[in-house]
């Protein structure tokens, strides 16, 4: 840790030394990623901020200044940059997902469900941005289904403020599985890599000496409603990593206890059969000599195989 903060001051006087040199020059956007990353976030908004002054139509000056606003908490100002961004390039993923976060914060759910299904379909693959959206897509279902309710009158207050407490908890897990998409990304300065304006897709490039290094990706937030999601699709080496976290922060709990075992019994008994089912298609072609066992373990490790894999297709129809 002590070495990269080494290096980001070193790559900060570097990047100070070409603006002192040229203050048209685009280094700006990187500088103030640094800034940011070290926690100097006036720094960060305010080169930023000089830097977009000379260069109004530059994606990677609106980002950079877009995270800086969002982690300093100016939630509108964060927006209306991040909006410019991807109004220009909507498959810059960070900028979605910094948006979504925001949008849910201020509880324009519509919004946030838009950003998150243009992150997706930019990148199917993105699971964690999947769940989140489903789990926000969830609370919104849940919120309508409360408005066609029709309570009694002498029960209208207490049923409102029950259908109010479950929208307001399915939102805040939809926020928690999402809010630590946003806190870093492997992708923070993808924007950075070309001098992008918002009125064309220039591909120009920075120097390569202007040019600030990738962040590492982190994790969602450990929850149980991401780790059910991740057992109900299938993903069970997932599921069972939550669980373990989960665990780890509350190693008395009962439940969680049972869910570890049980899909760590569950894990064995798979790849168990999976090995078996390779072993089978090895068999020489002479089989002479070559016994099958004849005991009923090994059937019924396939029968707990099979049995576990239409579990797991069953659980993926319940979840469309």
């Amino acid at each position: 840790m002590e070495k990269e903060s080494t290096s980001f001051w070193a790559d900060i006087k570097k990047y100070e030394d070409i603006l002192a040199k040229d203050p048209r020059s685009y280094c700006f956007a990187p500088l103030s990623e640094l800034y940011r990353k070290l926690g100097l976030l006036d720094d960060a908004v305010s080169v930023a901020k000089k830097g977009i002054e000379i260069h109004p139509e530059y994606v990677g000056g609106f980002m950079a200044l877009g995270r800086a606003l969002s982690e300093k908490g100016n939630r509108e100002e964060a927006k209306a940059s991040l909006e410019k961004v991807v109004l220009a390039t909507p498959e810059n993923l960070l900028a979605q997902r910094l948006l979504s976060q925001i949008y849910q914060e201020e509880g324009n759910l519509f919004a946030a469900e838009r950003a998150l299904q243009i992150l997706v379909s930019f990148n199917p693959e993105d699971t964690e941005s999947s769940l989140a959206l489903e789990v926000l897509q969830r609370s919104m279902q849940a919120s309508r289904d409360s408005e066609f309710l029709s309570p009694s009158p002498m029960n209208m207050r207490e049923d409102a403020g029950a259908a109010e407490a479950s929208g307001d908890s399915c939102l805040a897990e939809a926020e928690q599985t999402f809010s630590s998409l946003v806190l870093d990304d492997a992708r923070s300065c993808a924007d950075l890599d070309g001098v992008q304006t918002l009125s064309s897709s220039s591909e120009d490039t920075l120097p390569e000496d202007e040019m600030p290094d990738s962040e590492s990706g982190i994790l969602p937030l450990a929850t149980v409603t991401l780790a059910e999601l991740y057992e109900g699709q299938g993903f069970y080496e997932r599921a069972l990593e939550v669980y373990t976290d989960l665990m780890n922060k509350d190693p008395e709990s009962p439940t969680l206890k049972e869910r570890v075992t049980d899909l760590s019994n569950r894990l064995g008994k798979v790849k168990s059969g999976l090995n078996l089912a390779a072993s089978s298609t090895d068999l020489p072609g002479d089989d002479s000599g070559y016994l099958l066992p004849d005991d009923k373990g090994c059937d019924e490790k396939i029968l707990d195989s099979l049995g576990l894999w239409l579990d797991a297709i069953r659980r993926r129809q319940e979840c469309r």
